[in-house]
């Protein structure tokens, strides 16, 4: 916003110094106009004019093409950050809906992990309990085979 004020500021300050430019423009051509008439006639008021008033006429003239020059760049380097701005600000959505997207599948993935390390932690327990029932079925089975085959003897 600030931005676009200070650009509408820019433009408004151009269309004056164009005004004041063909102002300067119009009174040199004037008084260069007079101060020839006067050469023939009254060289020392030509002199004059043209030292004292043509001159700084003049000058002046050159100092608004300057400052106009100066906001013309002023105008088109706020015009060319406005773009950017626009550019920065899709970009930065842009990598926020990406970022967002990758964390999304990321959390997925991180819980889908989490759920088979969970399963496979529970096979395996289920598998060590298993090994145990039937070793401990086996140990039982071997004793009691013994001790059935010493009562038979």
């Amino acid at each position: 916003a600030a931005l676009n004020l200070e650009k509408q500021h820019l433009w408004d300050t151009m269309g004056r110094l164009n005004q004041y430019i063909y102002v300067a423009s119009a009174l040199d051509a004037q008084l260069s106009a007079k101060i020839a008439q006067a050469e023939a006639t009254d060289p020392e008021r030509a002199r004059a004019l043209r030292e004292d008033v043509l001159f700084y006429v003049r000058q002046k003239h050159q100092d608004l093409l300057t400052q106009l020059a100066v906001s013309i760049q002023g105008y088109l380097a706020i015009d060319i950050i406005i773009k950017n701005n626009v550019e920065l600000i899709k970009g930065v959505d842009r990598a926020t809906t990406t970022t967002v997207a990758a964390l999304r599948t990321a959390v997925l993935v991180a819980q889908a992990l989490n759920n088979q390390k969970l399963v496979l932690d529970q096979i395996s327990a289920l598998n060590t309990t298993t090994s145990n029932m039937i070793a401990s079925t086996s140990k039982m089975l071997r004793e009691q085979s013994v001790t059935i085959q010493q009562q038979a003897a």
